[in-house]
């Protein structure tokens, strides 16, 4: 594909774009205008970081944990960074472009868009859940964190070279998945919405993971699904959320839907 290379600046600008539209469309809470207004900083201080550097004549280098791209870098965890490498789909030799791309995007979507909160199901257990009902697929994730080979994530600009389908949203799910959203209201009622449309027109399973939340749209919804074979409450999962940056680990009482229509 790759984006900073072959794509330039501006078709990388309108993945920024992009993903902030689909993130302002599937969270209407956000204040769109103070989201844009850090967006814009963001692209600002990238461009003052590169501005010496003809756009297209990228020298990425890897020293140690960090990738850099002119005078912006970004750090990278070493198992993360392998597990990068081990999904990577594209041309070798634009590795570490892709993965610059990648960390880049991630890092100004959390950044002009605030907190964010994601159960973290532990491995093990998606594992086990995959097995046991013949999952294939992983609804929400990212190249950092997805457990399955085959997953959907938020900015398939970035991501498709590490291995995502593309968005959640925009597939047609036809096979078994394990479907854990980030929690925001929205965002759970808009994935339960794809999920009864997936049931009603395909035979699958399907894990729905949320808190336990229940007064929220989708988990009343969940409760009263025709679907629904089995529904857990699950106290060992923890939520992460990113707060300036740091990520924060909080205990979390989540449900456990498991759908059928099979």
């Amino acid at each position: 594909m790759w984006i900073l290379e072959q794509f330039g600046p501006k078709k990388f600008q309108w993945g920024e774009d992009e993903a902030l539209e689909r993130c302002l469309q599937r969270t209407p809470s956000i204040n769109r205008k103070e989201v844009l207004e850090r967006a814009k900083t963001f692209r600002k201080e990238w461009k003052n970081a590169c501005k010496k550097k003809d756009p297209l004549d990228i020298k990425v280098t890897n020293i140690g944990n960090t990738l850099t791209f002119g005078n912006s870098s970004h750090y990278v965890n070493r198992s993360i960074l392998k597990k990068l490498h081990d999904s990577y789909k594209g041309e070798p030799s634009k590795f570490p472009h892709a993965a610059w791309a990648l960390t880049h995007l991630y890092e100004m979507f959390l950044r002009v868009t605030g907190d964010g909160m994601q159960l973290s199901v532990p491995n093990k257990k998606y594992l086990k859940w995959a097995q046991k009902q013949n999952i294939s697929l992983e609804c929400f994730a990212s190249p950092f964190n997805h457990n399955l080979p085959r997953f959907c994530s938020a900015l398939p600009i970035v991501d498709a070279p590490f291995g995502s389908l593309g968005s959640f949203f925009d597939i047609d799910l036809k096979e078994n998945a394990i479907c854990n959203p980030p929690y925001t209201e929205e965002v759970l009622s808009a994935a339960f919405d794809r999920i009864e449309h997936a049931l009603n027109n395909h035979p699958l399973l399907i894990i729905f993971v949320t808190p336990c939340w229940d007064d929220a749209d989708a988990i009343i919804r969940a409760k009263a699904c025709p679907y629904k074979i089995k529904e857990k409450v699950r106290r060992d999962f923890e939520t992460n959320s990113i707060a300036n940056g740091i990520s924060i680990v909080h205990p979390c009482d989540s449900y456990v839907f498991t759908f059928t229509s099979k």
